[in-house]
């Protein structure tokens, strides 16, 4: 009887282990798995703002409105979406730099101020199009 605790003891404590182990792996693999596409995201949007910073015309303005509503929704960390914070911290905050190089963009080209509002912008170009 007593052999027959050890090995049920034995068996729950392997399949405790296994469990954790697994969670571990788990919470490692999609932790850093989410970490890295951050880190990629974020240089995108290190791009885009290299990309849509520059506004010349009004189709420039148009694209760069547009791209500001969408970077502002692209990939936004949230439940199911969680790197590290570090990562995280990264990726806000170059979201948040090429949000404000648009909007310097659209507001040196218009001479408007809607902000971080794409709607705004966009609904102003489009009533503008002598720009």
């Amino acid at each position: 009887m007593r052999r027959l605790t050890l090995i049920t003891s034995v068996v729950l404590a392997l399949i405790l282990a296994i469990y954790f182990i697994g969670i571990f792996v788990f919470w490692v693999v999609v932790d850093r798995g989410v970490a890295v596409h951050q880190r990629n995201v974020t240089r995108s949007l290190a791009e885009w703002r290299e990309e849509y910073q520059s506004v010349s015309s009004h189709e420039d303005a148009v694209r760069t409105a547009e791209m500001l509503e969408y970077v502002q929704q692209y990939y936004v960390p949230s439940d199911g979406y969680r790197g590290t914070p570090e990562s995280e911290a990264a990726l806000q905050n170059q979201r948040q730099e090429t949000v404000d190089a648009f909007v310097v963009a659209l507001r040196g080209f218009t001479g408007k101020d809607f902000g971080a509002d794409s709607a705004k912008w966009l609904e102003h170009l489009g009533s503008n199009q002598s720009k």
